[in-house]
């Protein structure tokens, strides 16, 4: 449920009878508070502050771990009641026979004097299980499994995690409880005010008031509950609740759920009354999608400090900026730069829009002029035993990731499933064999897919998809292709003679400045128009930018 501001503001100020339980925002009777049901819409009417002093009918009502009350008969049914799942403890529901094996699983090896061998060698008694006082490193003697069994003797107080210790030492600014639970100060304060003048013990006046002067301070360094953050022992891994209160010179480490990440230190220590460093766990976004689109490039900036735009993670209130990649432009010549932020939720949010990339295509660079920038070279392996590459074709770059060639290039071996692996694509014009070890100095890519498409199931074009993409630039961009002009006629054969061009070479005209794709070569007396195979290249070319 989501509460506006003005519902939040009302929150704040409700103020609930005697008869009632104030929750944080709303009030509910008395009567309901620890009944085993979230009455309360933050469900603060069933916690352990609420309800640790809670004594509930022994015939008729099961007493949770954390002091609720519920009804006897949903004990041990198999399904938990109570939130800390103590109705279904494995010691509460065993009968006669399997609670002696339990406690003689326990024992390990122990003799019968003994309750538990908690390390492999430690062999405790009884009267060292369950007393507040850590024995075992990893904590199993107070563990809420075991604790939560049996009642506590008289004058007890019965930690969070089921353990007991005497009455006295609740709230007596010394951690007993091995889970802090007996310093909780907003238990303390509710239960004693401690003067500052002479540190003696009062009962709570009967208007409930606590002045700032006597605000409960216990002895030790006070855990604060942090989004996503675990604590637990440095030592033994005992994990402490998020609003413990530890003793001096505790050696604590931190962690953070996967959609946070640390900031500073994870080893903490209780020294002098505070701990050495904060705890904190930032809200993290995943990598954005845009980091992986090849149209666009990227700046992130944490705290007014540039960051990597490449981690798997960033922190919360991370920007980023986005702008064309080299290559592309605009396609509106007034495009603002993209921003997006990591926001508290661990998502990017969109506070303006990333530009309209196109690839800069069909222009010669003046710095680079005998240089056809759409121009690739098609080589072919000799045999699957041998690292060396033959050329077998000329290609045209028609996309960050496809390129385009004749079909007699790679059909010959067509057939397999593996028969792209065979081939690879060199940037530039170039003829000469080379070997994979070699230093031969092509900029070479691997081919992930081949696609033969057709006009009318006779002429045919390949497809090559590339692994990796182009990257753009005055030396490699695609040739313009017109994709809005349809093709009318039967046939897309031009016959001539292209002796001059080499097989899988195109021919272009020149618009604007711009080169534009007409004629693919397919050998030295035919070549295909390019408008009879414009709609599955373009289907090609979009499933091949499509982000994982």
């Amino acid at each position: 449920m989501l509460l506006t501001a003005c519902q939040l503001a009302v929150a704040e100020t409700v103020i609930c009878s005697e008869n009632q339980f104030a929750c944080n925002g709303n009030c509910i009777d008395e009567k309901l508070k620890c009944n085993g049901i979230l009455d309360c819409l933050d469900g603060s009417d069933e916690t352990f502050k609420a309800c640790y002093n809670t004594t509930c009918d022994q015939k008729d009502l099961y007493r949770c771990g954390y002091g609720g009350c519920l009804d006897v008969k949903l004990k041990c049914n198999g399904i938990p009641e109570c939130w800390d799942k103590s109705d279904e403890n494995k010691f509460e529901c065993a009968n006669d026979t399997q609670i002696d094996d339990l406690f003689t699983a326990l024992q390990r090896g122990c003799g019968p004097e003994y309750a538990l061998r908690c390390d492999g060698k430690t062999c405790l008694k009884w009267s060292q299980i369950c007393n507040g006082d850590r024995d075992c490193k990893d904590g199993t003697d107070e563990s809420l499994e075991i604790c939560a069994y049996g009642a506590c003797p008289p004058n007890s107080f019965r930690c969070e995690n089921g353990a007991c210790i005497n009455r006295k030492r609740f709230c007596n600014r010394e951690i007993d409880c091995a889970d802090g639970s007996d310093e909780i100060p907003d238990l303390c304060s509710k239960a004693v005010v401690i003067t500052k003048k002479t540190d003696d013990v009062h009962k709570l006046k009967d208007d409930g008031k606590i002045k700032p002067s006597e605000i409960w301070s216990p002895s030790g360094c006070a855990l604060k509950p942090v989004a996503g953050m675990h604590v637990a022992d440095y030592f033994s891994d005992f994990s402490y609740r998020p609003d413990a209160v530890l003793p001096l010179k505790s050696v604590v480490s931190m962690t953070c759920d996967k959609d946070y990440e640390i900031y500073g230190t994870s080893i903490k220590k209780c020294d002098n009354y505070e701990w050495s460093s904060d705890f904190k766990c930032l809200r993290v976004c995943k990598q954005s999608s845009v980091e992986r689109n090849i149209r666009f490039t990227t700046q992130c900036i944490q705290n007014m400090d540039l960051t990597d735009c490449k981690q798997n993670t960033l922190l919360f209130n991370t920007t980023i900026l986005v702008n064309c990649a080299p290559g592309f432009q605009p396609a509106i010549t007034a495009s603002q730069l993209g921003r997006h932020v990591c926001n508290e939720t661990g998502l990017w949010f969109t506070e303006e829009a990333n530009p309209k990339c196109e690839a800069i295509c069909g222009v010669k660079s003046i710095h680079h002029p005998g240089i056809t920038p759409w121009t690739v070279s098609i080589f072919k392996r000799i045999s699957t035993n041998e690292d060396s590459y033959d050329f077998k074709c000329s290609g045209t770059i028609l996309s960050p990731y496809v390129v385009l060639t004749a079909e007699k290039c790679v059909v010959e071996h067509f057939g397999g499933n593996d028969i792209h692996t065979h081939f690879s694509v060199a940037e530039g014009n170039h003829n000469v064999s080379y070997r994979q070890l070699e230093e031969h100095g092509y900029n070479l890519h691997n081919i992930s897919n081949i696609h033969i498409v057709s006009h009318h199931g006779t002429e045919k074009v390949a497809l090559l998809t590339l692994v990796k993409p182009f990257k753009f630039g005055a030396k490699v961009r695609p040739i313009c292709l017109d994709t809005s002009s349809t093709f009318n006629g039967q046939t897309v054969e031009s016959r001539g003679d292209f002796s001059q061009y080499k097989k899988g070479q195109t021919l272009t005209v020149i618009k604007n400045g711009e080169y534009t794709l007409t004629h693919l070569v397919v050998n030295n007396q035919l070549s295909y128009d390019i408008k009879g195979f414009v709609i599955p290249i373009a289907d090609d070319i979009a499933k091949s930018e499509l982000i994982p």
